[in-house]
Order: C-alpha cells, then sequence, then structure tokens
C-alpha cells in the first residue's frame, strides 16, 4: 500500500472521507487532516498554527482559529482523520525510531507531526472536510462557531 488512513472510533464523517482525503493526495500532498473539533471545551479546532516550547519548557500549541476554506499547512493536528503517503510514517520511523513516542508534554499526534516537518515534509489540512467528534454529543465546526460568539 502507498498511504495510510487514520482514523479515530469517536470520529464521524461522510461517506465521501475517504475518496477527498485520497484525491488531495493524489493531487501531490503527502499529509492531509480533515477539520474537527475538540469534543470538550474550550471547543477548538484540532489543528495547530505553531508548535513550540515555552521559556519555563511546557509544550504550546496554538490552535488554529482563523483557518482558510480549503487546503492550508499546518504546523500540527490530531489524528482523528488524517491521511499520509506512507513514506512519511517510513521516513519519520527510520529518522526518530519510534515516531509515536511523547516529546515533552505533548500528545503522541502532535509528536509524530513535530518529527515530520524536521525529516522535511509539510502537513496540510483540507478545512472542507468537515468531521463530527463524538463526547457527551456530537461536537462539530458549528459548535467551535458559536463558542466565539
Amino acid at each position: 500500500f502507498d498511504r495510510m488512513l487514520w482514523l479515530d472510533s469517536d470520529v464521524t464523517f461522510k461517506p465521501d472521507m475517504f475518496e477527498r482525503l485520497s484525491k488531495r493526495l493524489d493531487e501531490g500532498y503527502q499529509f492531509v487532516s480533515g477539520l474537527y473539533v475538540k469534543r470538550k471545551t474550550p471547543i477548538e479546532p484540532t489543528i495547530f498554527k505553531t508548535v513550540y516550547m515555552m521559556d519555563d519548557k511546557l509544550p504550546k500549541a496554538d490552535c488554529y482559529f482563523d483557518y482558510p476554506e480549503g487546503i492550508f499547512e499546518i504546523a500540527a493536528c490530531g489524528f482523528g482523520a488524517v491521511m499520509m503517503d506512507i513514506c512519511v510514517l517510513n521516513s519519520v520511523g527510520m529518522e526518530f525510531g519510534l515516531p509515536f513516542s511523547p516529546i515533552l508534554g505533548f500528545s503522541e499526534d502532535i509528536s509524530f507531526c513535530m518529527r515530520a516537518k524536521q525529516v522535511g515534509y509539510k502537513l496540510y489540512c483540507d478545512s472542507t472536510i468537515k468531521l463530527g467528534h463524538i463526547g457527551y454529543k456530537e461536537f462539530t465546526e458549528d459548535d467551535f462557531e458559536r463558542s466565539k460568539s
């Protein structure tokens, strides 16, 4: 196989999600996430504009609140709905051994993204691929929009 789909069991999606993510890889993107939000407050997107260590050595990931419609580059994301070319996984694994091992307080998802970027990959989100995230209810982009008011 030449690509891998990561899909969490608590993420809801439309039937065409696989084909739409796969089409993005056909277009030359090597790592693409759909758009979904956290399932608890604060309701925020699980895509990040920046990921860094603060001066006190605490991890910091800034959510991408003002994302555009369509495909755009991100610093990191949750892996609730990600498709990647298998070369990304192989390269990160060859370079770092355990590609999902958490880095200093970051989740395994963000840690993988940080390593993929170190190896030279660009990460993308397609905000037209909208997903739900099941908590005590299904959280969607609409919940995020309402929470900003």
